[in-house]
């Protein structure tokens, strides 16, 4: 998937993951899920770094689309702001919430390319097992696209307060089936 479906598949799915949290009363403070949101679908793309460092031996879709990539990122993450934070530096965020957007992204970044027809392995080493469920390219427009207005009606919508969050959540979830669906059929009849 390119950058902008990322940036939408991530928020979407951020956003449904930070309403179920405080549905099942783990409170997420606003703001919290604000950075948690937004965070999230502007990292989104970075497990695509390995594109840039194929010539020193990354290959695309390997180490940096695996679950240990999202905890080893996450660890330096928290490591390093939890240290800049003991020598008294004041941060906007905490370290955790820090490491775990870091690891929503990367996570939610696998998800979205397990929808297109080149495997992810993300328990590599650990298991070769790829998944591909070969719904549409990952350059399809309409995917990339519609991921895209997604998320980011759902930035806007949380940003603002507006609607009921239970009715925005079945909106988006209807809305990813839509897209995932028309993102298929158009693969299917030749256009991407």
């Amino acid at each position: 998937m390119e950058s902008s479906g990322h940036f939408g598949f991530s928020a979407t799915v951020t956003y449904v993951m930070v309403w179920l949290a405080n549905y099942f009363g783990i409170s997420i403070s606003w703001r919290d899920g604000a950075v948690l949101i937004l965070g999230s679908a502007f990292l989104a793309s970075l497990p695509d770094i390995d594109i840039r460092l194929r010539r020193i031996g990354f290959r695309h879709r390997g180490f940096t689309h695996t679950i240990w990539f999202a905890l080893l990122l996450g660890a330096l993450t928290y490591l390093s702001l939890s240290y800049l934070s003991r020598e008294g530096i004041e941060l906007p965020i905490t370290p955790i919430l820090a490491a775990l957007t870091v690891m929503v992204a990367i996570i939610t970044h696998i998800a979205a390319d397990a929808l297109n027809h080149q495997r992810v392995r993300p328990l590599t080493p650990l298991s070769d097992v790829g998944i591909a469920l070969h719904l549409f390219r990952s350059s399809n427009r309409a995917a990339n696209s519609g991921f895209f207005l997604i998320g980011l009606s759902l930035v806007v919508i949380y940003f603002y307060g507006l609607g009921r969050a239970d009715i925005v959540v079945e909106a988006a979830l209807a809305g990813v089936a839509a897209v995932a669906g028309l993102a298929a059929v158009t693969d299917r009849v030749g256009g991407h």
